[in-house]
């Protein structure tokens, strides 16, 4: 979750507040996170980076 938070800007709560079809913020173009063990969960980088171009116009660079 931390390079997520790190390549979109936005807090925890703003990401799991996108997938959250009762707040504001849901956005239903979100990409989903993918289960990788029984209590992680992780994010395909390309569908987030198709997200980013689609509705920021750019990528952040991971360092």
């Amino acid at each position: 979750m931390g390079k997520l938070v790190q390549k979109l800007g936005i807090s925890r709560s703003s990401i799991y507040a996108k997938m959250n079809p009762r707040m504001k913020q849901y956005d239903p173009t979100f990409p989903l996170p993918i289960n990788l063990g029984a209590r992680s969960k992780g994010w395909s980088e390309p569908d987030v980076d198709r997200w980013l171009l689609a509705n920021q116009g750019g990528i952040q660079e991971l360092s």
